[in-house]
């Protein structure tokens, strides 16, 4: 997979203590300080979005949903942590429900996702954890529908189970087990966008950088 060679996306908009500090006074409602955040983090809001949605008329409807969020609940950021670092997952958050929603389409591969670059060990291993849950519930509505298409979506692709093998557990024809494959994974991108490449793209980098 080839390596992007732009900056990361991800990276902080600005001070991390001095924007901490606004999300604190913003939080106990000094509208000065909100609108200073917003000044400073709305092109990250909008570059973490982008990674996920992809077009940038859907990156804008995601970062107008955040700051409208915000505005409501900015009182739950956690003060023990870093405000870009609980920015990014209410931003990833927001993209991957846009996403699922199917109000945005995929236009190109998520190669920049898995750029080394793309975002930390703890921002990485968040969206994972956040698209094991999309995968599984989307999982579930295949299974309702076609129960053993999901099956050997399951082995094949989440657990490695090679077509031969998946063939012999399940008693079925190779040709079957590989009709059954096609169809989950157009099933799934058809009612997911986004979801697959952005599942595998971050298990491969998470899983080039264990020890």
């Amino acid at each position: 997979m080839p390596m992007a060679t732009k900056q990361a996306l991800t990276d902080s908009p600005a001070d991390d203590q001095q924007l901490d500090e606004l999300a604190v006074r913003a939080a106990q409602g000094d509208s000065s300080a909100f609108t200073a955040l917003y000044q400073q983090c709305n092109d990250y809001v909008r570059k973490v979005a982008l990674q996920v949605v992809r077009r940038p008329e859907d990156a804008e409807d995601v970062a107008q949903s955040v700051w409208g969020k915000l505005t409501r609940n900015l009182q739950q950021y956690p003060r023990e942590v870093r405000f870009t670092t609980w920015l990014y997952r209410v931003v990833v958050n927001a993209a991957i429900d846009h996403a699922r929603r199917g109000q945005a389409r995929r236009e190109a591969p998520l190669e920049d996702l898995a750029d080394a670059r793309a975002g930390n060990d703890q921002e990485l291993t968040f969206l994972q954890q956040r698209l094991r849950k999309e995968l599984a519930r989307a999982l579930e509505g295949l299974r309702r529908s076609h129960a053993l298409r999901a099956r050997c979506f399951e082995l094949h692709y989440l657990q490695e189970v090679p077509v031969g093998e998946v063939a012999a557990l399940l008693r079925l024809p190779e040709g079957t087990v590989k009709s059954h494959l096609y169809y989950s994974r157009k099933r799934l991108v058809e009612n997911h966008p986004v979801l697959l490449d952005l599942y595998f793209a971050v298990e491969e980098r998470l899983e080039g950088r264990r020890p």
